[in-house]
């Protein structure tokens, strides 16, 4: 369980704003997908913006950001926002298994003090890239 520090440059996103159970976010990474193909971009990595510490926080409230890297000039549809993740340094966890096993993740990475150590300006919130062979669940909600 081996916390890093490490720089990441600016990052070009599409995004969904997600308010609720960060375990109902899926859909949202579907709409994503499923524009981008739509629009014929290529996507690169996808990523997921935790902005409440899910220990603090009531599930109904927790705020979430389903991103997709990408540059577009395509407009994007009510609910997308073409956004920037700014440059920063970030603390890294890495881990390996099943969805179930992410809100202890969760709360490593929250509760070490790694969020201090990363001395990211306004407090910022804590993102993930997701690197998965299971597939994105489908579109329903979002």
């Amino acid at each position: 369980m081996e916390v890093r520090i490490e720089a990441f440059g600016d990052i070009e996103v599409a995004r969904i704003r997600h308010v609720g159970p960060y375990n109902e976010v899926g859909p949202c990474f579907a709409r994503l997908s499923e524009w981008a193909a739509a629009i014929g971009a290529r996507p690169g990595r996808v990523l997921g913006i935790y902005h409440d510490d899910p220990g603090a926080v009531a599930p109904d409230s927790l705020r979430a950001d389903a991103c997709i890297e990408l540059q577009t000039d395509a407009s994007p549809p009510p609910g997308i926002v073409i956004d920037r993740i700014a440059a920063g340094r970030f603390a890294v966890y890495t881990h390996r298994g099943p969805y179930d096993g992410l809100p202890e993740a969760y709360g490593i990475l929250y509760g070490s003090g790694c969020r201090r150590a990363a001395r990211r300006s306004a407090n910022g919130p804590a993102w993930t890239s997701i690197s998965t062979r299971r597939p994105i669940p489908p579109l329903s909600s979002c």
